[in-house]
């Protein structure tokens, strides 16, 4: 069962990416709600250049195919990241766990950006 909080982390303009996911049962997504989380206008104003806000996964036997949207130093400034991978083996943890593949930025002739790695966090947000 993929529902719960995970760790995925890519790679971006040569860069590394971390943020943490939750996956919901009704094939939503977003970044972990915590009381103190800034709205989309406190992050911009901040300077935060760029973040995940919400998107939606889908589980297909082994492969997992998961839509963020993702803001990028303006309100307006949006695009998609695709996450679409598949279930692999795991030496420290139960199969299911972790997840791997390739990483799209853009909804339509999306650009390939690298790989990633999703991996299951049990203890939460």
């Amino acid at each position: 069962d993929l529902v719960g909080t995970w760790e995925v982390e890519w790679t971006q303009d040569d860069e590394k990416k971390r943020s943490k996911l939750v996956l919901f049962p009704d094939g939503s997504c977003s970044p972990p709600r915590h009381t103190g989380e800034q709205t989309l206008e406190e992050r911009l104003q901040m300077g935060e250049a760029y973040f995940l806000t919400h998107g939606s996964w889908k589980l297909k036997h082994d492969e997992v195919t998961i839509v963020i949207d993702k803001h990028a130093g303006q309100a307006l400034s949006r695009s998609h990241l695709t996450f679409s991978g598949a279930i692999k083996p795991d030496d420290d943890g139960p199969y299911g766990s972790v997840v791997k593949g390739n990483v799209l930025d853009g909804e339509v002739d999306a650009d390939w950006l690298g790989r990633f790695t999703l991996t299951q966090r049990l203890w939460g947000g």
